[in-house]
C-alpha cells in the first residue's frame, strides 16, 4: 500500500509536472490543470495497467501497488480498487490518465480508499465520459460527494456507507434535480434519516430520467413514505398531505408526478403500519413504480398477516368481494343465499364434523347462526388487512374462545385446508393459484395467534393426542379384522352343525 511518505511525493511529482505557477492551486488544483494539458497524453500502451505505469513514470514517482493491482485484474470493464488509501493527488492523476487512455473501462468502484473531498472534486472535473458508472464506498465523515452526480455522462452511482450530513443530502439533492443521464443511485446506510431523506424523495416530481434509488439502512420513518407519496401522486393528493402537516400543501410549482420512478428500495429502515399504507398508495398512485423493497422494516412484524404483500392482501379482498357477490340458488344449496355465507357453512360442516366442542352445533338453527357469525368474523378479519396491527385483539379472542371450549388443535390446523377447498368449490375457476396462496399464508399466519391463546398443558394434550392417534387408529383396525374372522369363523360352524 502507498504510505504517507509515497503520498507526499506523489502530489509533489505534481506539482512539480504542471507548467506554469501552482501557487494557490493545492495538489488537487495542479492534478486538474495537469490532466488538461499534454503531459499526461499518453501513447497507448494496449493495457490500462500498462498506461498507469507509464503515467507514474512521466510524474517521476513510484507505482501506487493497489492501483496497478486493479487495473491488471479489471474484467468486464469494471476496475474495483479496495483498501488502497488512494488519498494523494499523484495516484489519482495517473489512474485518471490510464482510463482516459481506455474507453472499454466504463466502471470505478473505491472501497475504503480514504477519498478526500478533493479527491472527489477532481474525480468530477477530469472522469473520462466513457466512466458512466461509478462506486464510493465506506468513505470518512465530511466528504463532499455530490460532484460525482453532475457528471454529465454519469448513468449509476452507488454512495454506499458513507456518513452524509444534511448538508450534502441537500447537495445531492441539487445535483440529482440537475443531472440528466442518471437512472439509478444508491445511498445505502449513508445515515441520511428523515431529515436528509424527504428533501430527497420530494425532489423526484422534478426528475424524469431516475429509475432506481436506494435508500435501505437509512433509520427513514413514516414521514419519508409520505414524502414518496408526495413525490408520485398528483398535486390534490399532497396538498391533502400539507393540510396534514406536511410542508407539501404550500402554494408553489411542485411540478409533475415522478412516472420515471420503477424501483425504490426502502429495507432495513423504521418504517411502520401506517408508513406501509402510504407507500402501497404511493404504488396505486404510480403504476410504473414495480418494485418496493421493505423487508427488515417494523411495518413486516406489526402483527399477523404483515408479511403479506399488498398482491397478496388485494387477491384475499377482492376474493371475499367476489363471493359476496355471487347468489346462490336456495332450492338447489338449501343452505345460503351467497358465496360467502356457503362458505362459511362448509367450513363450520366439515371443521365441526365428528368433534365434541362445548357449546357448538346442535339444531339446524343453531348450524345456520353459526355459520352466519363465521361469515361476519371472516369478513371482519379480511377488512383489517391492510392494518395487521389490528388483527392482534380479535385472533387473540378467537382462540381464547376455541381454548376454553376445548376444540382441538388438529381442527384449527385443519381448517386452513377446509377453507381453501370450500373457496375453490364455490368459486370454481373464479378460484386463481395466487388467491389460493394468499388465503393458505394468511390462514397460517393467523393460525400461529389462534394456537398462542392455547395453555401449555392444552398444547401437550393435544400433541399427545395427535401423535397416539396412528398408534389407536391401527389398533382398532386390527381388534376390527379380529373380529370379522371371528364371525366368520362361527358362521361357518353353525351352517355345519345344521348339516
Amino acid at each position: 500500500m502507498a504510505d504517507h511518505w509515497s503520498a507526499q511525493r506523489g502530489e509533489a511529482c505534481v506539482a512539480a509536472a504542471v507548467d506554469g505557477a501552482t501557487e494557490g492551486l493545492g495538489p488537487f488544483g495542479a492534478a486538474a490543470r495537469l490532466l488538461q494539458g499534454e503531459r499526461l497524453q499518453l501513447p497507448k500502451s494496449g493495457s490500462a495497467a500498462g498506461d498507469f505505469e507509464a503515467a507514474c513514470q512521466a510524474l517521476t514517482m513510484s507505482v501506487h501497488p493497489a492501483v496497478l493491482s486493479a487495473l491488471q485484474a479489471a474484467e468486464s470493464g469494471v476496475v474495483d480498487i479496495r483498501g488502497g488509501k488512494i488519498c494523494d493527488a499523484g495516484a489519482l492523476s495517473a489512474l485518471l490518465a490510464a482510463l482516459a487512455s481506455n474507453a472499454s473501462l466504463f466502471a470505478l468502484r473505491f472501497w475504503q480508499c480514504a477519498l478526500s473531498s478533493d479527491g472527489i472534486n477532481l474525480l468530477s472535473q477530469a472522469l473520462p465520459e466513457s466512466v458512466t458508472s461509478i462506486s464510493i464506498g465506506a468513505e470518512d465523515d465530511g466528504v463532499a460527494l455530490s460532484p460525482l452526480l453532475k457528471l454529465p455522462k454519469l448513468t449509476t452511482a452507488s454512495l454506499r456507507c458513507c456518513a452524509v450530513a444534511t448538508q450534502e443530502a441537500l447537495a445531492i439533492e441539487a445535483s440529482l434535480s440537475t443531472n440528466p443521464c442518471l437512472i439509478s443511485l444508491s445511498l445505502f446506510s449513508c445515515g441520511l434519516g428523515d431529515e436528509g431523506a424527504v428533501p430527497l424523495l420530494r425532489s423526484l416530481r422534478h426528475n424524469s430520467t431516475l429509475t432506481f434509488l436506494g435508500l435501505a439502512s437509512n433509520r427513514l420513518s413514516d414521514a419519508s413514505a409520505r414524502a414518496v407519496l408526495e413525490a408520485v401522486a398528483p398535486e390534490s393528493t399532497t396538498n391533502e398531505a400539507g393540510k396534514s402537516g406536511g410542508e407539501a400543501g404550500d402554494k408553489e410549482d411542485n411540478g409533475a408526478p415522478n412516472r420515471a420512478l420503477t424501483a425504490l428500495d426502502l429495507s432495513f429502515n423504521l418504517i411502520g403500519g401506517p408508513g406501509r399504507r402510504t407507500l402501497e398508495e404511493a404504488t396505486a398512485a404510480s403504476p410504473a413504480l414495480e418494485r418496493l423493497e421493505l423487508a427488515g422494516n417494523p411495518c413486516l412484524r406489526a402483527g399477523p398477516t404483515a408479511s403479506l404483500s399488498s398482491a397478496a392482501r388485494k387477491a384475499i379482498a377482492a376474493t371475499w368481494e367476489a363471493l359476496g357477490e355471487q347468489q346462490r340458488d336456495e332450492e338447489t344449496d338449501g343452505v345460503a343465499s351467497d358465496g360467502q355465507l356457503a362458505v362459511a357453512a362448509m367450513l363450520c360442516e366439515r371443521v365441526l364434523a365428528g368433534t365434541e366442542v362445548r357449546g357448538v352445533g346442535g339444531a339446524d338453527g343453531e348450524a345456520a347462526s353459526l355459520a352466519e357469525a363465521t361469515r361476519r368474523r371472516i369478513g371482519a378479519l379480511v377488512a383489517l388487512l391492510p392494518a395487521p396491527e389490528e388483527l392482534c385483539a380479535p385472533l387473540a379472542e378467537l382462540g381464547s374462545m376455541a381454548a376454553s371450549r376445548g376444540f382441538p388443535l388438529s381442527q384449527i390446523e385443519a381448517a386452513g385446508e377446509v377453507l381453501l377447498e370450500a373457496l375453490s368449490e364455490v368459486l370454481g375457476g373464479e378460484f386463481s393459484e395466487e388467491a389460493a396462496a394468499a388465503w393458505r399464508e394468511a390462514y397460517a399466519s393467523a393460525q400461529q395467534e389462534i394456537v398462542a391463546k392455547y395453555t401449555p398443558g392444552q398444547r401437550s394434550e393435544f400433541q399427545f393426542a395427535a401423535a397416539a392417534a396412528p398408534a389407536a387408529a391401527a389398533s382398532a383396525a386390527g381388534d376390527g379384522e379380529e373380529q370379522d374372522q371371528v364371525q366368520e369363523g362361527g358362521g361357518s360352524l353353525a351352517d355345519g352343525g345344521g348339516e
